[in-house]
């Protein structure tokens, strides 16, 4: 779960910092605070920010976010987000990750490519589906590091530019500048993450909403809640 993971980096500030461990913050910061940017692109290549709340208002739409309410999965803090009072006011940039993953798959029909969870999809194949798999399966394997916190610089370098080139891809150079000011300066991040005091509390309940939608089968009609919570919102000021 990506705040975890960050949460361990963050702890790592208060020792002495080898190289190694350097390379695995900036590798969580990247992406975290740049790929949750990226999802929200994606999402509103789907479904333009002035057309999201007359999608969300379609009775067919409104009564399946209603059943995965109901199931847990999506909380209730999250369905007031996409139902405010005044609802010509919902904008991605008001979603948390979680959410834009959800809507993706149960109300855009987004699907993912089939085959090993950790394989990335054929270079060949740069749709939207294929990218955010790509993520996923880069991010696995930075947080396969997590144990020891540390990755070395042959492996950093060869991460960060798969991870780099697909952002790139996808927003083009406005995403560069960003990009390498986590490679120079990331600690300064870091210490506004580390102030986020809910992390261990939504871990908790994670688990315990995996648990329950996978004893009730529900887990099949919606995404699964571990990558709902696998995303940290990011800072997304590129304009």
């Amino acid at each position: 779960m990506a705040r975890r993971h960050v949460f361990m980096a963050c702890t790592t500030l208060s020792n002495p910092s080898t190289k190694e461990t350097s390379n695995f913050v900036r590798l969580c910061c990247l992406l975290i605070d740049v790929g949750s940017c990226v999802l929200r692109e994606i999402f509103d290549s789907k479904c333009p920010p002035g057309n999201l709340h007359a999608v969300l208002a379609q009775p067919q739409n409104k009564e399946k976010l209603r059943s995965l309410r109901k199931k847990r999965v999506l909380s209730r803090s999250q369905w007031f987000t996409l139902y405010p009072a005044c609802q010509s006011l919902v904008s991605s940039r008001d979603l948390e990750i979680s959410s834009l993953l959800l809507l993706l798959r149960n109300i855009f029909g987004l699907t993912f490519p089939t085959g090993s969870s950790n394989k990335l999809p054929p270079a060949t194949d740069t749709s939207p589906e294929a990218d955010i798999t790509r993520i996923k399966v880069l991010r696995d394997r930075v947080y396969s590091h997590t144990a020891s916190g540390s990755v070395d610089d042959s492996t950093f370098s060869s991460y960060w530019n798969d991870i780099k080139d697909i952002f790139l891809r996808i927003g083009g150079t406005r995403y560069w500048y960003h990009i390498n000011d986590i490679k120079l300066d990331y600690k300064q991040l870091l210490s506004k993450w580390l102030k986020d005091e809910d992390c261990i509390a939504e871990e908790s309940n994670e688990e315990t909403i995996i648990k329950k939608a996978r004893e009730e089968g529900d887990m099949e009609d919606s995404i699964d809640v571990s990558e709902q919570n696998s995303w940290k919102r990011g800072v997304c000021n590129f304009s």
